[in-house]
C-alpha cells in the first residue's frame, strides 16, 4: 500500500502527522510527503517534515490513498490547491473499498 500524505507547507497539526505516520510505518506502509511545494514544511508546534512532491507532481493511479493533514494552513494552502482538489476528486470516483483495515 501507498499513500500521500497532503502536508501544507506552513502550520499543519503536527499530531495529525505523527500518530498516524507511526501506525504506517509499523504496518509498513509506504507514505509519500506531498505539498504545494517541495521543501521543508513546518508544524504548527514546530514539526518539520519534508515534502518531496507537490500535488501536480503526481497523479491519483500512483497512490492506494491520500491522507490530508488539517492545522491552519491546509484552510490557506489547499483549499484553493486545484492539484490536490483533483487529485481527491479522481481518487474518489475509482474509490475502492479497502479489503483489510490498517488499524
Amino acid at each position: 500500500m501507498k499513500l500521500l500524505i497532503a502536508v501544507a507547507p506552513e502550520r499543519f497539526r503536527d499530531e495529525e502527522l505523527s500518530e498516524p505516520m507511526k501506525i504506517f510505518q509499523a504496518k509498513g506502509i509506504e507514505t509519500i510527503i506531498g505539498s504545494t511545494k517541495i521543501g521543508e514544511c513546518l508544524g504548527m508546534m514546530g514539526d518539520r517534515v519534508e515534502a518531496i512532491v507537490t500535488f501536480g507532481d503526481v497523479t491519483a493511479a500512483d497512490f492506494d490513498g491520500i491522507v490530508i493533514i488539517g492545522g491552519l494552513g491546509s484552510q490557506d494552502f489547499f483549499w484553493s490547491s486545484q492539484e490536490l482538489i483533483s487529485l481527491v476528486t479522481v481518487s474518489y470516483t475509482h474509490l475502492t473499498l479497502p479489503t483489510k483495515r490498517i488499524v
